[in-house]
Order: C-alpha cells, then sequence, then structure tokens
C-alpha cells in the first residue's frame, strides 16, 4: 500500500504560536505501529501556550526544567507529559522560547478500533 505523504517539515512549524495553533488544525497525525498497524487522526482542537508570561503554561515566569525543556528547544519540537496518572498530552514547539501548541483533540481517521484499545476502553 502507498500512503500520500505530506510531511511537514520543521521550517514549517517555525511560526508564532498562535499562528501556528491555527496552522496545526486540519493536519493529520499518523502512526505506524510495529506490527504494521497505521493510526491516523486529524487535528480539530488546539491550545497556544504562550511561554513567560501565561499563566496556564508550563514555563510561566520562564520556569525551564527537565521535563518542559522541549518548550524551549527549537520550532517543532514535541514536548509529551502525563497528566492526571493516565493520560498523555503531546504539544509541538513554537518560535518563542518557552511557548508550544497543545494537541488538544484529533478526528480519528484510521484504526480507531486499535486507538481505543491503547486507550483501556
Amino acid at each position: 500500500m502507498i500512503m500520500n505523504s505530506n510531511r511537514l517539515l520543521k521550517e514549517d512549524l517555525d511560526k508564532e504560536c498562535e499562528d501556528l495553533a491555527v496552522y496545526l488544525l486540519g493536519k493529520c497525525l499518523v502512526r505506524k505501529l510495529e506490527d504494521g498497524t497505521i493510526l491516523k487522526g486529524r487535528i480539530v482542537e488546539t491550545e497556544a501556550y504562550l511561554g513567560g508570561n501565561d499563566k496556564a503554561s508550563h514555563s510561566y515566569n520562564n520556569r525551564r526544567s527537565a521535563a518542559n525543556e522541549p518548550m524551549f528547544m527549537e520550532a517543532g519540537t514535541c514536548y509529551v507529559y502525563m497528566t492526571y496518572g493516565m493520560f498523555f498530552c503531546m504539544n509541538i514547539s513554537s518560535k518563542e522560547p518557552g511557548a508550544a501548541v497543545l494537541i488538544r483533540a484529533l478526528e480519528p481517521l484510521r484504526g480507531i478500533n486499535t486507538m481505543e484499545k491503547l486507550r483501556g476502553k
């Protein structure tokens, strides 16, 4: 099977945080599991965390730690963390140091049964 590949390049993600949040809407995330299963979802909701001045951001007051260091790396770096001890959240760093976009929701397009199993449903 051949899949159309319109992969984003790192330079495509080198945007101001709010612009990146809008840009990512409608883009697809694709994951290929070790057994060859393809999971695909369209990004339908994002949140922009604007860095040091944003009280909701993990980098508020320019707080840096080993955990949030990806927020200070080059634009397009993934920052994944666990919340409530059970959910993983994925963010993509933007142009400004300490700013990142949370991928808040995906519309499943392929592999929904496997996605449900992986979530423990």
